[in-house]
């Protein structure tokens, strides 16, 4: 690991930091397992709603749902990830301990 300089850094709160990512990411998928069944399921609410349009803007809404929650999601468990690695980075531990930059790019790229 290379010099991170003189000044103290401190990874515990870095550690809580992440800790408190994860809970988001848990709590965010969760919503997105409750709400993916219904993910094009507009059709069910029957005839008279098809015609109205309401489930076309419930498709439309749960779909953007959906979304929302599965990136917010993955982005909160990245900052997790990204904030144990600085963690163990300025604690010192070896290069196997920190989550490579290409990793955590690769987290956010590849979806």
């Amino acid at each position: 690991m290379g010099d991170y300089g003189t000044f103290t850094v401190q990874s515990n709160k870095l550690r809580e930091a992440a800790d408190i990512w994860s809970d988001c990411a848990a709590d965010t998928w969760r919503v997105y397992t409750d709400i993916h069944p219904a993910e094009g399921q507009g059709s069910k609410f029957g005839v008279l709603a098809g015609s109205s349009g309401v489930s076309d803007s419930f498709d439309t809404w749960i779909a953007a749902m959906c979304l929302a929650t599965h990136t917010a999601s993955k982005n909160f468990y990245y900052l997790k990830v990204a904030l144990e690695s600085t963690a163990n980075g300025y604690d010192g531990a070896d290069d196997t301990a920190a989550t490579s930059a290409e990793t955590l790019d690769r987290m956010i790229d590849n979806g």
